[in-house]
């Protein structure tokens, strides 16, 4: 849409009203949720902005009042939802609003919308009965008469897709996040009792003195494997394969360092190796941390032969 920059804070203004909106979600969201914050500020923002535009630039004054009350609410909700710190309703606003304002598209603007949209679905973001909806809604769209109603149906099936998607990333997160804290939980309690002497008096003071350095060696290989992943990480990938990627990754330190102390106890019982030394135990320590399939392999093997 056409932005006008004398109207509707311009579009000059777009950062100043990001950073507004950002600024009145909640403080724990900006701490926690700063991109998704962010993302959906400046959609609301940009929205706003050419929502003035074409209320300002529509030369039938009646007719501003009737599009300012009918468009108005959603970009409302949507700026409550985020103050709220409700992301996916903000989102759902903005796009709700996104697909009525198709009304005020120009001829070459809709078909101009309609490019985007077809890339959109076809771009592996909308799968299963939406592709073929969203197809399907394409050859409808042909007809002038229908081709808002066709539009704004293909839109709804794109940004249904990418909801759905960002909620199974979100989900994932929360999941990834208990599952840390609960590993955390366990590493440091062991360190702990291992401190207290309970491991020495249980498996002798050997296990007691590599203990500490056991996982020591485990958080160093996840803390390279990190490294090593990023290092490699394909920058053409697509935001939400990023993001579920990068919750992955941030979790392996903590992940490596569990590792390290079922690796430890199977050396030092012998299912492994008949003898380890310390050296020994700290090397496959660091392996079993920087790489999960060379852990799962051998527990799988230990399996196998009991």
């Amino acid at each position: 849409m056409g932005m006008n920059r004398d109207n509707g804070g311009g579009a000059k203004n777009v950062l100043s009203d990001t950073q507004a909106l950002v600024q009145s979600a909640p403080r724990f969201a900006q701490l926690t949720k700063r991109h998704d914050i962010a993302r959906v500020a400046s959609a609301i923002a940009i929205t706003g902005i050419q929502l003035a535009s074409k209320i300002a630039n529509d030369p039938n004054a009646g007719q501003q009042q009737a599009t300012t009350q009918l468009y108005r609410p959603l970009l409302n909700d949507a700026k409550t939802s985020l103050r709220n710190g409700d992301i996916d309703s903000a989102w759902m606003s903005i796009q709700a609003l996104e697909r009525e304002m198709l009304a005020l598209l120009t001829p070459a603007e809709l078909d101009a919308r309609w490019i985007s949209a077809r890339n959109e679905a076809g771009d592996s973001k909308v799968a299963g009965w939406r592709a073929k909806a969203a197809a399907k809604l394409e050859h409808l769209g042909q007809n002038p008469d229908k081709s808002i109603a066709a539009l704004s149906e293909a839109l709804f099936h794109i940004h249904a897709a990418a909801q759905n998607s960002y909620n199974k990333i979100n989900r994932t997160h929360t999941q990834i996040t208990w599952s840390a804290l609960s590993v955390t939980i366990l590493v440091l309690a062991t360190v702990t009792l291992n401190d207290m002497g309970f491991f020495g008096l249980l498996l002798g003071p050997r296990v007691q003195q590599i203990l500490p350095l056991a996982v020591f060696s485990g958080l160093l290989g996840g803390v390279l494997s990190v490294a090593y992943t990023v290092a490699r990480a394909d920058s053409g990938r697509k935001i939400p394969e990023v993001r579920a990627s990068s919750a992955v990754t941030m979790v392996r330190p903590v992940i490596g360092a569990a590792v390290a102390l079922p690796v430890m106890f199977f050396l030092e019982s012998g299912l492994i190796i008949d003898e380890a030394h310390n050296w020994v135990v700290l090397g496959l320590c660091f392996v079993g941390g920087f790489s999960e399939q060379w852990f799962l392999g051998i527990v799988e093997k230990i399996e196998s032969s009991t």
